[in-house]
């Protein structure tokens, strides 16, 4: 009995140490990390470098729900070029990542666990900051400029816009950039000095309105 007690306790032991290990408090690697959008607007990027000792390493990037990794070499961790991208396509990237790093070696098999951290977003935060009568492509029209002031990407599905002549909506999307401005279209006309009610949505969410006059 005494044995089968002791076995059980060492076992307890066993499992906690593991466990504090893998929490690597004092990791000699750091990650930094980096939304990218290209010009295109086509698709969404993560980056993330990663600094530290050169060795090869298997990253792990997970959402709680799907998880990807990316190898890289020692040489591009000395060479400071140990770069992770993670593609997310159309897809807005989720709230937060938890970050995992092992080592490895050129058969990419996983090793001890060398990094553990997390990246927290705020998401996309739109306003729209102005509603004017610009001239783009040699035609006075009316538009709303939409700025993101998150640290994510936002997708706007639709705008919604209400004056005296009624309702009308506008479904062109548009995916804004984080600290970008974004000039959407909301009437043919010019409505200068109009009383309007515009709502940009996402995801059938109202994330952003206006109710004044154009200017």
């Amino acid at each position: 009995m005494e044995e089968i007690v002791l076995a059980t306790l060492m076992a307890i032991i066993c499992v906690l140490i593991t466990e504090r290990s893998i929490a690597v408090p004092n990791s000699l690697y750091t990650v930094n990390h980096e939304v990218l959008m290209p010009d295109s607007h086509n698709y969404i990027v993560l980056e993330l470098t990663i600094n530290g000792p050169p060795d090869d390493l298997l990253v792990f990037i997970g959402d709680g729900g799907t998880e990807s990794k990316v190898f890289l070499t020692r040489e591009q961790i000395a060479s400071r070029k140990g770069k992770a991208r993670f593609n997310f396509g159309n897809d807005i990237p989720a709230k937060f990542y938890q970050v995992t790093i092992k080592k490895s070696d050129i058969t990419k098999i996983e090793g001890d666990v060398v990094y553990k951290g997390r990246i927290d977003f705020r998401g996309g935060s739109v306003e729209i900051v102005e509603v004017s009568v610009m001239k783009k492509w040699l035609i006075e029209e009316t538009y709303a400029r939409l700025h993101n002031s998150g640290d994510l990407p936002i997708k706007i599905d639709h705008v919604m816009t209400y004056s005296d002549e009624g309702e009308q909506e506008w479904s062109t999307p548009v995916t804004i950039d984080y600290g970008e401005y974004e000039d959407v279209i909301v009437s043919h006309k010019k409505e200068r000095g109009r009383d309007m009610r515009i709502y940009a949505y996402s995801n059938n969410k109202v994330v952003a309105k206006f109710e004044g006059k154009v200017e």
